[in-house]
């Protein structure tokens, strides 16, 4: 009997994959989808830090306003605009949900990337 050995990296790769997957096999939401387009395009304050001697962190808000989220991942937002243009909402949808999670739970080993992925991109949801 043979026994496979699989790398950490591997086991969080293939988690991340089947957490994905069940994100992207949601049926669509109309206020999901206004909620993240909204996340994802809201202009935010700046803000800098400073390190403190006492090894603490004081955050403070500049004049000015950062780039929206989407500016920063010009693939990711071609790929939103292509949809858009086509009204397909549930691919914009599920392309925003998979940046968000993939966003919200980045590491440095850099999990896979959704909205490259084809998998991910592939997603058929039943009943929709």
């Amino acid at each position: 009997m043979s026994t496979t050995i699989v790398s950490p990296q591997q086991t969080m790769c293939s988690d991340f994959r089947v957490q994905i997957l069940e994100i992207l096999r949601k049926p669509y939401d109309k206020e999901e989808h206004e909620r993240l387009t909204q996340e994802i395009t809201k202009q935010k304050c700046q803000h800098k830090h400073r390190d403190l001697p006492s090894g603490g962190i004081k955050f403070y808000p500049l004049d000015k306003m950062g780039k929206p989220l989407l500016d920063h991942h010009l693939v990711l937002k071609r790929k939103t605009e292509e949809a858009v243009a086509v009204n397909d909402d549930l691919k914009q949808l599920n392309l925003l949900r998979g940046f968000l999670f993939w966003l919200h739970n980045l590491t440095n080993d850099e999990p896979l990337v959704p909205w490259n992925d084809k998998e991910c991109v592939d997603v058929q949801l039943k009943g929709s």
